[in-house]
Parts: C-alpha cells; structure tokens; sequence
C-alpha cells in the first residue's frame, strides 16, 4: 500500500510542477521557453531513470560491498545529470532573456 501511494504522490508532484510551468509560460508569454525547459526536464530525468536501472539490480541482488560502491557511483551520476540539467538550462534561459550570471547564481543559492 506504502509503494503505489508514493507513486501516486511523486505522480501528483509532476503533474502539478508541469500544470505551473505552463501556467508561468502563459502567464510571462515565454511559451517556446517552458516548452524547452520542460523538454529538458523530462529527457534528463528519463536518461536519469534508464541510467539508474541497473544500479537498482545490482542493490537488489548483490553482496553489500559492491552493493554500496554502486550506491556510491550511482550519486554520483544523479549530482552529474542535476548540475548538467542546471547548465542547460541556464543556457537555454540565456538565449531568451537577459540577465546576469550573479542573478542566476543568487537565484540557485537561495533555491536551496
């Protein structure tokens, strides 16, 4: 009962983040913009997801030492495609709208 609720939670999560975007988009008139960003999004997080795949496995069914260096590896990936999904879309935004690296990086510290 504890698995489909959270699916259905992360599901909700998306769902709602995509219905604001487009809303945002519509709202500032940067269609073409959000439709980018939200291409970039879900791409990254569908490599991300067949990326991890076989890290699920080997945690699954291997000893606890490899176990935890594929746990280790896999982090790694996940910050990699994180910082990759950042840097394209601060390049993407560059292209449409002019801003400065400091707002950019103000906006990433406070986000966290």
């Amino acid at each position: 009962m504890l698995i489909p609720g959270l699916v259905l939670l992360v599901g909700i999560i998306y769902l709602v983040k995509y219905v604001v975007l487009r809303f945002c988009g519509w709202l500032f008139g940067s269609e073409e913009l959000v439709d980018a960003y939200v291409f970039i999004l879900y791409l990254i997080n569908k490599v991300l997801g067949i990326l991890l795949a076989p890290f699920l496995v080997v945690l699954a069914f291997c000893s606890p030492e490899i176990a935890s260096i594929c746990l280790y590896i896999s982090i790694f990936f996940i910050v990699l495609l994180v910082v990759y999904r950042y840097v394209r879309s601060y390049s993407l935004v560059r292209q449409y709208l002019s801003f400065s690296k400091l707002h950019f990086f103000l906006y990433l510290a406070h986000s966290k």
